[in-house]
């Protein structure tokens, strides 16, 4: 399933995007450092109909060493 994230600003980020299942802890299921920031989630283990949660966590990359022109 693919998993996408709209984050504002003109800044280089790198998302973090975790899951959950009901009574089940956060997961890391990804993270994308290019926008549009996405992650596909294999949720084949999961028993259809299973409601699954999802949440970014988003974080300003560095930039060290790289010259800009």
């Amino acid at each position: 399933m693919k998993v996408t994230a709209d984050v504002g600003g003109a800044s280089f980020y790198e998302v973090t995007f975790e899951a959950k299942t009901a009574g089940g802890g956060w997961a890391p299921i990804g993270t994308d450092d290019t926008a549009p920031y996405q992650v596909f989630h294999d949720v084949a283990a999961l028993a259809a109909g299973t409601a699954v949660e999802y949440r970014t966590q988003r974080s300003r990359r560095r930039m060290d060493n790289c010259w800009l022109r």
